[in-house]
């Protein structure tokens, strides 16, 4: 008898297809933990016009679902990073028209995000987003103080596995690393995200 595969250990093509088809909500969150850096990209590139970074979440899940169908749909003929990414942004630049606010947007890239790629050759995460990106000094110190208070809240695994994720270290390093399993590294990772967003509801 054949041995059933874990959900990490599922390529994406047989996990789109547990989430199109029979709407696994396992599956799907997979799906995004292999993607979040796309998704933590765009937040980085945007953060100064986000008014609500959970909204901005809800967004990015949205989009990787249509994404997810799409791909099946069109025979996983082209990078689901690529076209993930391409809709997401799609998706912030409508929102930003809507609103009016069309002349502050960013430079547009060059290419399309495919892969990790940060524009101060360091990390990209909220404490390390350059000035510029934020609409005013006011909201830079603001956001950067409420990181520093969120980071408290992080247990020393918590702050290993975010320290080793801006370090764009894989789960399997950062497991053999700190002497953990990788299905350790990734529930901190799941944890830590939630404290996140719990602390941006807290700071509203």
């Amino acid at each position: 008898m054949e041995e059933m595969l874990s959900y990490e250990e599922m390529e994406n093509q047989d996990l789109i297809h547990l989430l199109v088809e029979g709407r696994d909500d396992q599956a799907f969150e997979v799906l995004y933990e292999r993607h979040r850096s796309t998704v933590y990209f765009f937040l980085r590139k945007y953060y100064g016009h986000i008014e609500d970074v959970d909204d901005y979440f809800q967004l990015a899940a949205i989009s990787l679902y249509e994404v997810c169908q799409d791909y099946q749909a069109l025979g996983y003929s082209y990078s689901l990073f690529s076209a993930l990414g391409r809709r997401i942004e799609s998706r912030i630049i409508d929102q930003m028209r809507k609103q009016g606010s069309k002349k502050r947007l960013p430079k547009a890239k060059t290419v399309y995000y495919d892969g990790i790629v940060c524009e101060d050759g360091g990390p990209a995460f909220l404490n390390q987003i350059p000035q510029r990106h934020y609409s005013s000094p006011d909201q830079a110190y603001l956001l950067k103080e409420s990181y520093q208070t969120y980071q408290l809240t992080l247990s020393p695994l918590e702050r290993a596995v975010l320290n080793g994720h801006l370090a764009q270290k894989s789960d399997e390093t950062l497991a053999q690393e700190l002497g953990v399993s990788t299905k350790q590294v990734r529930h901190a990772y799941y944890r830590l995200r939630a404290k996140w967003r719990r602390h941006q509801i807290e700071d509203m």
